[in-house]
């Protein structure tokens, strides 16, 4: 869900940029980057990987920075990684046979 949010706001950020005539080659980067770090924090939420977790709040905490579209996901994204810290899902367990 992370990952998915994340490409489609860059995807629309773009767009707008694109359209408007002010999309920068700096910022086209920074959009990529953001959102290949998204994707791999999804990625490793979706593993319940405990790096993910701390990836996924500081991208979140970010998110809370890009008014006013990004205020919404991080709000979404830390409500949502709230809920998986307090369901234990982030917790080791026994490894899993492959």
């Amino acid at each position: 869900m992370l990952a998915a949010l994340s490409v489609i706001v860059t995807v629309l950020l773009v767009v707008v940029a694109v359209t408007g005539g002010g999309l920068r080659p700096l910022q086209l980067v920074l959009y990529l980057v953001v959102g290949a770090i998204a994707y791999a924090t999804g990625k490793g939420i979706e593993n319940q990987r405990p790096w993910a977790k701390w990836a996924g709040i500081g991208l979140g905490i970010l998110e809370l920075l890009n008014f006013p579209l990004g205020t919404v996901i991080g709000i979404a994204i830390l409500v949502y990684l709230n809920r998986a810290i307090k369901a234990k899902l982030f917790v080791p367990g026994p490894p899993t046979a492959a």
